[in-house]
This record gives C-alpha cells, structure tokens and sequence, in this order.
C-alpha cells in the first residue's frame, strides 16, 4: 500500500494499479457531486434570506443543495485470478440516495 500511495503521489497512476494488482487489493471509489450552477443559486438565495432576517428559510434553502447531493461508487477489483491471467472489473450503480 505504502510503494501504491508513493506512485499516486508521483502521478504514476498505472504503476499504483499494477502494485495493488501484485499486492491483490480491491480498490472503492467514492465520489461525491453537486450541480454547481442549482448549488451557487441555491447558497445565493440563502444569503439573501438571511439578510432579511428570515431564519427558517436559509435553513430550507440549504436543505435543498443537501438533496441535491449525489454518490458515485465504484469498486475496482484487481485481485489476481492465477497466475498467468489477471481481471479487471468495475461495478458503478446507478444513484444511491
């Protein structure tokens, strides 16, 4: 894991793989996103609510970008199946809210 993590650092992102295949790591991705112009409107909304005072309403407001909020897994499964052959395989579903 360490000689994986050291190539990441480098930008060496296929010899971090081929480590973690030697090493038979199963590798998950998770990535988090939001709809960057909905969110920027949405917390720009909020502030203005604020200033009039209206403290409930932020609160929905911000609610809103929170639901916003999507998940992205994937899991990369580098185990070796022998030795001569290797397999790569990566399931992502579709949204897990």
């Amino acid at each position: 894991m360490a000689q994986a993590n050291e190539k990441i650092q480098q930008g060496d992102t296929q010899g971090a793989g081929e480590t973690l295949k030697l090493a038979g790591v199963d590798v998950d991705y998770s990535t988090a996103v939001l709809p960057a112009q909905e969110t920027l409107d949405l917390v720009r909304r909020a502030n203005q609510e604020l200033g009039h005072e209206q403290y409930w309403q932020p609160n929905l407001t911000l609610n809103q970008v929170q639901n916003s909020l999507r998940y992205d897994n994937a899991n990369v499964d580098v185990t070796p199946t022998s030795w001569f052959s290797r397999t790569t395989t990566v399931f992502t579903p579709v949204d897990k809210t």
